[in-house]
């Protein structure tokens, strides 16, 4: 806490921690309002990985374990409407350069492309040493991010020849914390910071020192982990702290939203007609849906 006593952030599940411990009406007030979240967040086997403790804990404490297990499961916001297998192990990032889709692989450092059509792989690139973070598409060529937070390798956004691995622009991505995606809208690249939410904007053609940027009295949409273009202002963000893949732009608008749509989910990417995800877990990269069930932006936001 902060001087004044406010939270740094708001980081949801602590909420759910102090309500575990808490023997207090308002404590019990506070947890109903995070019900929502839990039931979103909840996994396939009906637990919520990290978070699971608390959250039994916490609905135990206060009166709402039977209740909540009492009532049907919550419908999938999403269908799988086509796959292709993609190769087992620790895959990061998630992009599309207008022909093919692209993932990192972290075992061998390369990045490989796919054909959408099949899943075959077309290409493999050799990606500099460094902790990948994530895949973005900049003028034509592949945008890495790279930085792990736990170790002291350099935080950077690289833009590498995706013919030949060779870098053409370097850039120092000193401010951000905890280097997440990279997306690049019209004439302008932004990288986010995966754990505080901050973004920070480049120019495409001359990229330098990156400036941060936020609404005044709003922080973003989303703490993005993944940024994928779905047009000249607008993109596909996965939140970093709630299962939620959101569409929004670069103002923050809520375009569009809906449950993230599988465990081990690790990114999603937009081929300009269709939602694609990378399912970790079964090996597949997969067009999505939303499902008749999930929620829908109103005609406002829509045309918006």
């Amino acid at each position: 806490m902060d001087q004044t006593g406010c939270l740094g952030f708001m980081d949801p599940w602590s909420f759910v921690a102090c309500a575990a411990h808490i023997e207090h009406a308002l404590a019990r007030e506070i947890l109903i309002k995070q019900v929502p979240m839990i039931l979103r967040a909840q996994e396939a086997d009906g637990g919520w990985g990290e978070h699971a403790y608390k959250v039994f804990a916490a609905l135990r404490r206060h009166g709402l374990l039977d209740e909540l297990r009492a009532k049907p499961p919550l419908p999938p916001d999403w269908h799988v409407v086509r796959s292709i297998p993609v190769p087992k192990g620790d895959l990061w990032g998630l992009v599309w350069d207008g022909a093919r889709l692209w993932t990192g692989v972290r075992a061998t450092n390369e990045a490989i492309a796919f054909a959408p059509a099949d899943g075959r792989i077309v290409k493999r690139v050799r990606l500099p040493e460094g902790h990948g973070r994530w895949l973005g598409w900049w003028n034509g060529k592949l945008a890495v991010t790279q930085g792990s937070p736990k170790k002291h390798d350099p935080k950077r956004l690289l833009q590498i020849d995706p013919d030949h691995g060779r870098i053409l622009h370097e850039v120092a991505l000193d401010e951000p914390e905890h280097v997440g995606g990279v997306v690049q809208l019209g004439d302008k690249l932004w990288v986010f910071d995966a754990f505080f939410g901050s973004e920070y904007v480049l120019d495409a053609a001359e990229p330098l020192s990156p400036t941060e940027t936020r609404d005044e009295g709003a922080l973003p949409v989303a703490l993005a982990v993944t940024a994928n273009a779905a047009g000249t202002d607008a993109m596909w963000c996965v939140d970093a702290w709630s299962p939620w893949v959101i569409k929004t732009n670069v103002r923050h608008r809520l375009l569009d939203w809906a449950e993230r749509p599988f465990r081990s989910f690790n990114g999603v990417a937009w081929d300009g007609a269709r939602l694609w995800a990378l399912y970790k877990e079964h090996h597949r990269l997969c067009v999505i849906e939303k499902s008749a069930t999930a929620p829908w932006p109103s005609a406002s936001i829509a045309q918006d």
